[in-house]
């Protein structure tokens, strides 16, 4: 019947054609790891339509199917709370340039909530970050170069994505200039003795792992005797109204961005 009636076969764009459309149109302009997230929500989405039999249109977009979806996201897939509301953010921004480009003409989108809780946040005390910087790791020079760039992290802030591109073009004296990939930002970073030390020991080329591969070897450099990053710490989550607590020593928390978090507490506590 549709060879007779539409013999071009040009049918009308669906939900997840413009949804196509979004990711690709924002790959000159988003980070990779943007576009990662857009084509995850996308997956869920789909798979959100094949299971629950939720045929996805802009007309359905309304209450009841955000109702519908947070359930999916929580009780199916098993999401925390903030993840899900991550997921709702990034589709209100898909639904948001649908509007303007007049593909959607519904609304109803504005009012779905996607409130983040503040997470905890784990860090490295000064104590316990000297301990680690200067720990003796020349027997093994993989986790030497995990603890190297992790501290060169914590002494400057920068996103573990950038630290990758840092590079002796970006040293201008005793600063690092340089422009951040996931935000475009310009910034002009001091170095301290400390990561001064770090760039000149590997001759300005860090020695960067896959995030994978940092993030476990963190965890082994933790516990090691006379590192000892060992505190008990609880964190809480939330799932629905479930309370999660999940009760580790502070090492099995480290990654990559530990760092980061590590870098603004302990600044805040010195005065910046």
């Amino acid at each position: 019947l549709d060879k007779q009636i539409n013999p071009a076969g040009n049918l009308p764009k669906g939900f997840f054609d413009f949804l196509s459309e979004f990711i690709e149109v924002n790959k000159v302009s988003k980070t990779h790891r943007t576009i990662q997230k857009y084509k995850t929500l996308e997956n869920h989405l789909k798979d959100f339509q094949n299971k629950k039999k939720f045929i996805l249109s802009f007309e359905k977009i309304d209450s009841r199917f955000y109702e519908h979806l947070t359930t999916y996201f929580i009780s199916d897939l098993k999401l925390l709370n903030n993840s899900s509301a991550k997921y709702i953010k990034t589709l209100k921004t898909f639904l948001h340039w649908t509007t303007e480009r007049g593909y959607n003409t519904n609304l109803a989108f504005i009012k779905f909530k996607a409130q983040e809780r503040d997470a905890d946040i784990i860090y490295l005390t000064e104590k316990e970050l000297l301990r680690l910087y200067n720990f003796n790791l020349s027997k093994k020079p993989a986790q030497e170069n995990v603890r190297d760039v992790f501290c060169f992290g914590c002494f400057t802030g920068l996103r573990y994505s950038d630290i990758i591109r840092v590079k002796k073009e970006n040293i201008k004296g005793d600063e690092l200039h340089f422009i951040s990939e996931k935000t475009t930002d310009r910034l002009i970073i001091p170095l301290s003795n400390y990561a001064k030390t770090i760039l000149k020991k590997h001759k300005y080329s860090l020695p960067v792992l896959s995030n994978q591969k940092t993030n476990e070897h963190l965890k082994e450099i933790g516990k090691l005797e006379g590192i000892e990053i060992d505190d008990p710490i609880v964190l809480t989550k939330f799932r629905g109204v479930e309370e999660i607590q999940i009760k580790k020593p502070k090492y099995e928390f480290l990654s990559s961005h530990t760092a980061r978090r590590t870098f603004v507490t302990l600044s805040l506590e010195k005065g910046m």
